[in-house]
């Protein structure tokens, strides 16, 4: 899944790759899954919009930002565009071996500048295995298929090509339309092109969500072992702000820790594990006073969770939502001091973003009057 903003007024773009298995919620389904299982589940329960609407509210939600349009583009249509543009042309960085769609054996792409047909361009886009040269997975995958993209806007916004294209824009768009499945109108796809030629190269922002903001793991699904991406939903949403710069994240990107806390509003619930009455209360009140969002307070009982493993002795803050600046002003608060203590779980439908679990180091650790 790739993700595009075009800003018509600042001339500017920008993508974010979100890989496949992303571990995320489904909307409408309380449950979580691969991000890619929304399309299917979508078609499969014939929910209105389909897979293209589940799968555009399930990355609406994961990603924190308003998503309008879509396009599911099949194999033999993406070849064929390629094609039709006279194939694509980039750099190579390493030797690879690369699948050719409905033909036997591989092709091998050395290092350096190739100019590819649209099934060898197809291959490269889909390789992300280590036996053909794939260091790191969909993660290379990923900015592979970026690459790819870019080739195809140069190719397409060359001045010779790109006025043929528009000629023949209409019987282009019928002869692929049966292989490509979206909400954009002709019309729609002419403006965007038109609009796209005006954007300088280095006006378009690219980013692709990698190790340093998910991990591998492992869900059993129905007995079935499922391997997963578990996101780490306050690095994911500094990619966000950074290269859709518009959105959400920007009134907050300013000013000192407590500033963006405060502006965030991240809705935090205080749970009591220390041992000592009422420190849930005392919490709270404080954390008012510095003008957190704190919704609620109680004990473990009252929040059941199925984190709360190093209670009592550790304090814990369970993640539910990508809050990085009300997680930040937690961790300085209670002075968190290991990894275990941050626990991510992303769940957008969660009645808070963040809990924060009192331990038994709190009591002698705290600000509180």
């Amino acid at each position: 899944m790739i993700v595009f903003t075009i800003d018509p007024i600042s001339h500017t773009a920008g993508m974010i790759s979100v890989p496949r298995d992303m571990w995320v919620n489904i909307p409408g389904f309380n449950t979580y899954n691969k991000i890619n299982a929304a399309l299917y589940l979508g078609d499969a329960y014939k929910l209105p919009g389909g897979g293209a609407e589940l799968a555009m509210k399930t990355v609406e939600n994961f990603l924190g930002i308003p998503i309008q349009y879509f396009a599911l583009i099949d194999f033999t249509a993406f070849t064929k565009m390629i094609d039709t543009i006279g194939g694509v042309c980039l750099d190579i960085s390493n030797k690879i071996e690369v699948g050719v769609l409905f033909e036997p054996g591989t092709v091998t792409l050395e290092p350096g500048n190739q100019c590819l047909s649209g099934k060898v361009a197809l291959g490269y886009a889909r390789a992300r295995d280590v036996s053909q040269g794939i260091a790191n997975g969909d993660v290379e995958r990923a900015q592979h298929q970026q690459q790819v993209i870019m080739a195809i806007r140069d190719k397409v916004l060359s001045p010779g090509n790109f006025l043929n294209l528009m000629s023949q824009a209409p019987t282009l768009y019928n002869e692929l339309s049966s292989g490509v499945n979206t909400n954009l109108t002709l019309d729609d796809v002419m403006r965007l092109a038109v609009l796209a030629k005006d954007i300088p190269l280095d006006s378009i922002q690219s980013g692709v969500i990698d190790y340093t903001m998910m991990q591998d793991g492992t869900y059993n699904l129905n007995g079935q072992e499922l391997a997963v991406l578990r996101p780490y939903p306050d690095k994911i949403r500094e990619l966000v702000d950074k290269i859709f710069g518009g959105g959400s994240m920007d009134p907050m990107a300013t000013g000192t820790v407590d500033e963006k806390m405060q502006s965030e509003g991240a809705r935090v619930v205080v749970i009591n594990d220390t041992g000592v009455a009422g420190m849930a209360e005392k919490t709270y009140d404080y954390l008012k006073t510095q003008g957190m969002n704190v919704t609620a307070f109680g004990n473990t009982s009252d929040y059941p969770d199925k984190y709360y493993g190093l209670l009592p002795s550790k304090t814990l803050i369970i993640v539910h939502a990508g809050k990085p600046y009300a997680m930040q002003y937690l961790m300085a608060l209670t002075k968190v001091s290991s990894s275990s203590q941050i626990l991510v779980d992303f769940d957008p439908n969660a009645p808070e973003d963040i809990v924060l679990a009192l331990g038994e180091d709190w009591n002698s650790n705290n600000p509180l009057p």
